[in-house]
């Protein structure tokens, strides 16, 4: 799956929930039904889970809840540094692809690799 959320259709988002095992007290149908799409994904609270989709127990309210807040983490992006012609860049890559480079010079070695 593309893991561009705020792209996201309302069958992107059906299929998620699908792939992730999520589809407790009918999630699915009523994210179809209400059309979420990845943008109201990403904003779909616990207190929404409970009283607007009717998900009960918490623990599955939590666990679904989990499941999107880790989609929400990875569409902050990742840094990434890239090494040409003998200088490090530290790219930070979102899911929006808006790089903003940091030059750092004297790299220690020349290969691609992920940052914290």
């Amino acid at each position: 799956m593309v893991r561009n959320v705020k792209s996201w259709t309302v069958d992107d988002v059906a299929n998620w929930i699908t792939e992730e095992k999520l589809d407790f007290d009918n999630f699915r149908a009523k994210c179809v039904k209400y059309e979420v799409d990845g943008p109201i994904l990403l904003e779909i609270s616990l207190k929404d889970l409970r009283d607007d989709f009717g998900i009960n127990p918490g623990a599955k309210r939590r666990k679904i809840f989990k499941a999107i807040q880790k989609l929400k983490e990875g569409t902050k992006g990742r840094r990434l540094a890239v090494f040409h012609h003998g200088i490090h860049y530290k790219q930070h890559v979102d899911m929006l692809h808006h790089p903003r480079p940091i030059i750092v010079r004297n790299p220690s070695f020349n290969a691609p690799r992920f940052l914290p």
